[in-house]
C-alpha cells in the first residue's frame, strides 16, 4: 500500500542491485564479519573470536588461535 511504511518493491531490488555490484565478492565476507561482530565494534578480538566459534563450531573453537 501506498502509505505503509518502507520501500517498494523495485527500490528494494534497485538497491540490491547497487550493492552487488558495489560489493561483488566481498559481500559474503562481509555479512560473515558482521554476523561474527555481535558486539558491533567493527573488529574482531580473540575473545569474542573464540566465544562465537564455541557457540557455532566447537572443533573451529578449538583451532581459534590458528585460525
Amino acid at each position: 500500500p501506498p502509505d505503509s511504511p518502507g520501500i517498494g518493491l523495485e527500490a528494494f531490488l534497485a538497491l540490491v542491485e547497487e550493492r552487488r555490484r558495489l560489493f561483488g565478492d566481498r559481500d559474503k565476507a562481509l555479512r560473515l564479519f558482521a554476523a561474527m561482530d555481535k558486539q558491533d565494534l567493527g573488529y574482531l578480538e580473540l575473545r569474542s573470536f573464540r566465544e562465537t566459534c564455541r557457540e557455532t563450531c566447537r572443533p573451529a573453537a578449538s583451532r581459534a588461535t590458528e585460525i
